[in-house]
């Protein structure tokens, strides 16, 4: 991919951590009915610096999830521990692939994070929608 794509790529997906919150209306709503399940969507709210792998530029994220802010895979996994078994979170990191959460500090990967979640109740789906 190119470093022209990358950026636009880049650019959009900050855009749409902006203007996402003033589309949903606020905060989700949690669900009145235990037979249905409280969806939420995990999304960048700010960048926390960024650091160099080899010779590309990885951005560092803060994300929210259900009001709480993520750095870290360890705030990731408190966040996922309160919230109420069933409940689906999703993060769609648009035309960017990942293949480990772009947090600071020690990372694990996208799908340890998926199996973490599942041991515990709670649905994590990971999508790359920009392609």
């Amino acid at each position: 991919m190119s470093p022209r794509r990358v950026y636009a790529c880049f650019a959009m997906l900050m855009l749409l951590s902006v203007a996402a919150p003033f589309a949903q209306g606020g905060s989700p709503t949690p669900a009145t009915d235990s037979s249905k399940r409280e969806k939420i969507v995990m999304r960048i709210v700010g960048d926390n610096g960024f650091i160099w792998h080899g010779s590309a530029l990885e951005y560092l994220h803060i994300f929210d999830i259900g009001g709480k802010r993520v750095k870290t895979v360890g705030e990731f996994r408190e966040a996922i521990l309160a919230l109420p078994p069933g409940t689906e979170v999703t993060w769609d990191s648009g035309c960017l692939v990942f293949k480990t959460l772009p947090v600071s500090g020690p990372t694990t990967t996208i799908k340890a994070l998926q199996e973490f979640s599942s041991d515990h109740g709670v649905t994590f789906l990971y999508r790359v929608s920009g392609y």
